[in-house]
């Protein structure tokens, strides 16, 4: 078991059930509990399919202090609350593990997620859109702008971790950031060891592929089917939706998380 408390901080669609599974494996207790400011989502209280379709019946009303004391020593948490809003003795409490994500993918994941998982979205479902690329117009428009604050904050507790005022008027936990294309990319294995390295673990190669492996072997809540679906991804990137996606500010969000245009990470300084 693992001491502390461990944070899955995440930009939405960047394998936050997945880190929790691959977590779990690394001897950290998964809650199920997806952290908001006000509610959680007790994503154990049903079964499987339940959460991964109806997420809004798994929603209990809680302020966040209330979720993050209930929070014992060895469990995890998640979601995308950033953890700058977290009060001083939970920032030290906590271990963050960050995953960012190239946003043009995750918008693109979170569409076909409520589109096509979801059971509770009927403004983006088949029977009000029968068009995909009409549905990723609407989503970008009525939803969008709900990705683009939290990679917004997501970048400010970057931004403010690094900060040696703010640091010196607390303590803070742990952190470590990765990437979504590191992890699932061709060679998954340095990313998989570093975090297993930041959990004091010094395990060999071999059991930290074993343990990836059935990790994405395993069903999580909004493990993909996208590769099921006859949708073209790169087709719903119509004139319209490139025009919403460039007046919503994302290509600068993308630049400043550390993304090229082509969505390859560079390096940030003090990263």
């Amino acid at each position: 078991m693992q001491s502390g408390k461990l944070y899955i901080y995440t930009i939405p669609k960047a394998g936050t059930y997945f880190l929790a599974k691959l977590a779990s494996k690394m001897g950290w207790k998964d809650t199920g509990i997806h952290v908001a400011g006000d509610h959680v989502l007790d994503t154990h209280r049903v079964d499987l399919k339940t959460a991964a379709e109806y997420p809004t019946r798994t929603r209990a009303k809680q302020w966040l202090p209330v979720t993050l004391k209930s929070i014992k020593k060895g469990e995890l948490c998640f979601v995308h609350i950033s953890p700058i809003f977290f009060l001083p003795r939970f920032q030290a409490a906590f271990t963050i593990l960050a995953c960012k994500r190239r946003l043009k993918d995750a918008l693109v994941a979170e569409f076909v997620d409520l589109r096509f998982r979801r059971k509770d979205a009927p403004d983006l479902s088949r029977v009000k859109f029968s068009d995909d690329r009409a549905a990723f117009v609407h989503y970008l428009e009525t939803k969008a702008a709900g990705m683009r604050g939290i990679a917004g904050a997501f970048l400010a507790h970057v931004a403010v971790r690094q900060l040696d005022y703010f640091a010196g008027t607390r303590k803070l936990g742990d952190y470590l950031e990765i990437s979504f294309e590191d992890l699932f990319g061709a060679a998954p294995l340095p990313t998989v060891r570093k975090i297993a390295e930041a959990f004091g673990l010094n395990w060999s190669d071999d059991k930290l592929l074993s343990i990836y492996t059935e990790a994405c072997q395993e069903d999580n809540k909004t493990k993909s089917t996208a590769e099921e679906l006859p949708l073209d991804r790169e087709a719903l990137w119509t004139p319209e939706a490139e025009e919403l996606y460039r007046s919503m500010g994302f290509p600068r969000l993308e630049g400043l998380l550390g993304y090229a245009e082509e969505g390859t990470p560079v390096v940030r300084d003090g990263t």
